[in-house]
């Protein structure tokens, strides 16, 4: 079935060498020592490339934006008339808070409140135009587990007019 026809050649599928060769065989004296070598390195390379593949495989579920139970991480949007509502939110998910303003009473908003270890401010206050209003766009990402208050307000300079607070639990699920 795998008969060798006259003048074929077998290859060592480890080193690639040429087993019929008398010349540059395995039973060359002094290429025992080069063999292992060749051999190992093979094995190196094998168990390199396995644990790449291993830890490829484990990292494929990381980044995911869903729990197991399907819920989708997606963002939260907010504005002024959502404030004294809580807001649930899982570990990871953001919460996007829109302050309508009007800039030219030079009207603006602040973050009032202290920093809490569930909730972390990512970016803001942004100004944005959607749909022809002005808005002061808040990013708050949930960070670990619990019960945390977001406290904003809109001010004029150096006096606030309205506070806004928006209570929000944290899950991990």
């Amino acid at each position: 079935m795998n008969a060798m026809k006259p003048g074929q050649e077998a290859i060592d599928p480890v080193n690639g060498l040429n087993m019929m060769d008398p010349e540059h065989g395995p039973n060359v004296a002094g290429t025992g020592a080069a063999r292992s070598r060749a051999t190992g390195m093979g094995r190196r390379q094998w168990l390199a490339g396995t644990a790449t593949l291993a830890v490829g495989a484990l990292l494929a579920g990381c980044g995911h934006d869903h729990d197991d139970d399907g819920f989708r991480r997606e963002r939260v949007y907010l504005d002024d008339t959502g404030a004294g509502t809580e807001t649930r939110l899982v570990v990871g998910q953001a919460i996007e808070i829109r302050l309508p303003i009007d800039p030219a009473t030079g009207q603006t908003t602040a973050h009032t409140g202290k920093s809490s270890p569930e909730m972390r401010r990512d970016s803001g206050p942004e100004r944005k135009v959607i749909n022809g209003q002005t808005y002061d766009v808040w990013v708050f990402v949930a960070v670990v587990g619990g019960h945390a208050t977001i406290s904003l307000a809109y001010e004029l300079p150096g006096q606030i007019l309205r506070e806004l607070k928006y209570p929000v639990d944290v899950h991990f699920n």
